[in-house]
Order: structure tokens, then sequence, then C-alpha cells
């Protein structure tokens, strides 16, 4: 059987996104047991993007940041 789950990590717009999903079926919906589910996630996946924005960058990763800010300038 093929494995159902794909370990790829998220990027961190990827992460945004779901964040900001969760955060929008949270204020839609009107059961309380499916918001109090759907709030526990939102904090696991905050806690994803906090790690994701603490981890240290390499010396490739900066240069293609700066790389980026030029050409959008």
């Amino acid at each position: 059987m093929p494995n159902l789950y794909d370990n790829t990590p998220l990027e961190l717009e990827e992460i945004v996104d779901h964040c900001r999903a969760l955060s929008y079926a949270i204020v839609s919906l009107d059961n309380p047991q499916a918001k109090d589910l759907l709030g526990y996630i939102l904090c696991e996946r905050l806690e994803v993007l906090y790690q994701t924005l603490e981890m240290p960058f390499s010396d490739d990763d900066v240069v293609a940041i700066e790389v980026t800010e030029t050409l959008t300038h």
C-alpha cells in the first residue's frame, strides 16, 4: 500500500495559507466542536510556523533573498 502521508516539509507560504484557512473556518462555522478542533489544529500550525521562522538561514538563503529583493525594486 502506498504511503498516504506526504512528509515533504512545507514552505513558509503553505504554512501561512493553512493558518489563514483555519482562521477563516473557525470564524465562519457555527458548530462549537468543529471550532474547538480547528482551533487545536491552528495552534499546531502556528507552532510549525514559529519553528520555521526560527530556523537559521544559510548563506545561500541570504543571497537568494537579496537577489529577489533587487529584482522587485
